[in-house]
């Protein structure tokens, strides 16, 4: 599916006066098989308003507190990510409060990384010497 369900409760969230599954559509190139699925999800959790009269969908009271349920959450779960995705090569130990930053610490991890690249150098341009 093109458009996740998160994408389309905070697309909800943020509108004053509803959306209609045009925009959907117009906006993401959602096809109208998957709006209408989760409009008929939103409503059987009771989370969606659909208006017939207005063509727009909208929250209720229980979906806005769902929506920012969801959005705490997709934070805190980036949050974790991006802390796992530093390389190794530059996580260090952590700095005490009120303690200045050393050089020494900054020169080590120069020699780190150029003790790095120098073997991933070496590693990639290696020439075959023709036995003679």
């Amino acid at each position: 599916m093109s458009l996740p369900f998160h994408t389309f409760i905070f697309e909800l969230y943020d509108s004053i006066e509803g959306l209609s599954p045009y925009y959907f559509y117009s906006r993401f190139k959602a096809s109208p098989f998957e709006v209408s699925s989760y409009i008929v999800e939103g409503i059987q959790q009771k989370i969606l308003v659909f208006d017939n009269a207005l063509y727009k969908i909208s929250l209720t009271q229980l979906g806005r507190k769902k929506a920012l349920n969801m959005y705490y959450e997709k934070v805190r779960d980036n949050r974790c990510g991006r802390e796992i995705q530093i390389p190794e090569l530059f996580k260090t130990k952590a700095l005490d409060i009120n303690v200045p930053y050393s050089t020494t610490d900054i020169n080590e991890l120069t020699i780190k990384s150029k003790e790095r690249t120098s073997t991933e150098e070496a590693s990639r341009f290696r020439f075959r010497v023709k036995a003679e």
